[in-house]
């Protein structure tokens, strides 16, 4: 028996699938709202016998490890290990190496592998001589840890440290333990304008970058309150091979799991601000590693939560970062609210600090809302250009609204400057357009809302649900191996599969649990053409999205001509 089928057989998919939502028993099976689309009426069924579960509504189904690893979006190692440490199974480790076999050693392992090892090792070091530090209590940088409310429970929590002065990392290297190029590589190195090669970080705290497979891909250092030089009070890690910070979240790695089950995530700007929050009780924090953000970061975390709530700082640049995340956010289509910190604190950090703030008592608004409150004024200006460009302003901030919440803020709007909502309306229309291509003729309104955003996926979905379908109706029917061909450059849901026996297979389970709530095997002939000319139209409308080989224009054409498969 392979780890994974022992694995199987010691848990309950049913028990599994319960801990991230409700379920409610359905004769021998179980059933629930499917997380992997949005529905109000529960589709996903879960067979205890099995072992299995599948959504009759998008087609999604799989086993315990394919329900954990869609959910919490981990890769496939990363829920054997979650589920062998829930099942009581010893996965079999590695044997601890030494520092030189770890990272110096001529061994076969790839560059990227030994800079891995030696930036986990690195933040190891850091940590130890802080932790060593700590133990002197009128030492400049205890008394800085205890100031800023960094207790060695939140030190050891987040693996912080200290570089030192007098170059640590460049004594390893004139020991002919470290290598120059690898340490520079990293990240740990610079090289200066007379070509030397120097710490990149002396003296500071140091807060390492975490991944979301807890391996450490790089390093924010802050200078101390003492240092009264010009030095930059925060330096990051360079782009290197190991950290991209435009791909990641720092604090992903402990947040991930809160922000699934409390189906948000608070978004602050620095690492120590991440660090205060979750000291305050704030678990489900994450930072952009400053006031920039990427797409890419955005559409990872749209995966785990719909909901931001928001709290970048109080200065001119944190709040014009704020409105420009809230309009980028918006546009995916995620709700966005406003985390309200008092003017008089510069930060969540300073707030939490000051006021001992907790989840409880932390405002929280629409932040819409809390644009209309800082343009207030400005809104209300007597002088009207400055009246009309502020309303532009406000106005572009509902670009992408659905239209109730259009409407809503329309009538906040018009009562606030009594501009009517007729014109708003028509200013909000004309801006719309400005910003879709004249070709295009999907209704805005729709484009910009959440569910427009599903809507590819929701298609996708009833394509393939409709192949299993038919494969359940004609079973042998020689047709649709040419099919699942060609259905393959579509569906993510057939990619990973060479051939349709394949396919069946492995996903024998699942299309016995199909036929055993359904049986489709007896579908009506005119249900049956009806999803065969469903699948035909959706070629037809994407066919020339994809490259096509002779073998698949062949495919294509041989389908086209057939107004039934039978």
């Amino acid at each position: 028996m392979s780890v994974w089928e022992n694995i199987k057989s010691r848990i309950a998919v049913e028990d599994v699938i319960s801990e991230y939502i409700q379920i409610k028993p359905a004769g021998v099976n179980f059933r629930c709202v499917c997380p992997f689309h949005q529905e109000k009426n529960p589709s996903l069924i879960i067979s205890p016998v099995k072992g299995i579960w599948h959504c009759f509504g998008c087609g999604a189904g799989g086993d315990v490890f394919k329900f954990v690893m869609d959910y919490e979006n981990i890769s496939k190692q990363e829920t054997l290990v979650k589920l062998a440490k829930k099942a009581g199974v010893q996965l079999e480790e590695l044997k601890p190496k030494t520092l030189e076999e770890e990272i110096i050693s001529k061994s076969k392992i790839s560059k990227f592998e030994k800079g891995q090892k030696l930036l986990d090792w690195s933040a190891k070091i850091y940590h130890t001589i802080l932790l060593k530090i700590l133990q002197d209590r009128a030492h400049p940088i205890t008394k800085y840890c205890l100031e800023r409310g960094l207790t060695q429970s939140i030190i050891e929590k987040f693996c912080l440290g200290y570089a030192p002065k007098g170059g640590l990392m460049m004594n390893f290297v004139s020991k002919g333990q470290l290598e120059e190029e690898l340490l520079t590589d990293i990240g740990l190195l610079k090289i200066t304008e007379n070509k030397e090669y120097r710490d990149k970080y002396s003296d500071r705290l140091m807060i390492p970058v975490i991944n979301e497979k807890q391996n450490v891909v790089g390093f924010t250092g802050r200078i101390l309150p003492y240092d009264k030089t010009d030095r930059p009070k925060y330096l990051n890690s360079p782009q290197t091979d190991w950290f991209s910070k435009s791909s990641l979240w720092f604090g992903m790695n402990m947040a991930k799991k809160f922000i699934i089950q409390g189906k948000k995530a608070l978004i602050v700007e620095g690492n120590m601000d991440v660090i205060a929050a979750v000291k305050g009780g704030f678990d489900y924090t994450i930072a952009s590693q400053g006031t920039s953000f990427t797409e890419s970061q955005l559409n990872s975390l749209f995966k785990l939560t719909k909901i931001i709530e928001m709290a970048f700082d109080n200065d001119k640049a944190g709040k014009i970062a704020g409105n420009k995340l809230f309009s980028e956010a918006s546009k995916i289509g995620f709700t966005v609210y406003k985390a309200v910190i008092p003017e008089k604190y510069k930060d969540l950090d300073e707030y939490i600090q000051a006021e001992k703030i907790s989840t409880k008592n932390l405002e929280i608004i629409p932040y819409m809302d809390y644009i209309l409150k800082e343009y207030y004024t400005r809104l209300n200006s007597a002088h009207t250009d400055e009246q009309k460009k502020t309303i532009l302003e406000v106005v572009d901030f509902m670009l992408y609204f659905d239209s109730i919440s259009t409407d809503q803020y329309m009538t906040k709007l018009n009562e606030l400057t009594g501009v009517s909502k007729n014109v708003l309306e028509k200013t909000l229309e004309n801006n719309r357009k400005s910003v879709t291509h004249p070709s295009q003729t999907i209704n805005l309104e729709d484009k910009n809302s959440q569910n427009y955003l599903k809507t590819k996926q929701n298609k996708v979905a009833s394509i393939y649900i409709a192949f299993q379908n038919l494969l359940l109706s004609y079973n042998n029917n020689p047709i649709l191996d040419n099919l699942f061909i060609l259905l393959k450059e579509f569906l993510p849901q057939l990619t990973e599969y060479e051939t349709l026996t394949a396919y069946k297979l492995d996903k024998h389970d699942e299309l016995d649990l199909i036929i055993s709530i359904g049986d489709v095997t007896n579908m009506p002939s005119e249900q049956k053409k009806t999803l065969w000319l469903t699948i035909k139209a959706f070629l037809d409308q994407n066919i020339n999205s994809i490259l096509m080989n002779e073998n698949l224009y062949s495919i294509y054409f041989e389908l086209k001509g057939m107004d039934n498969i039978e």
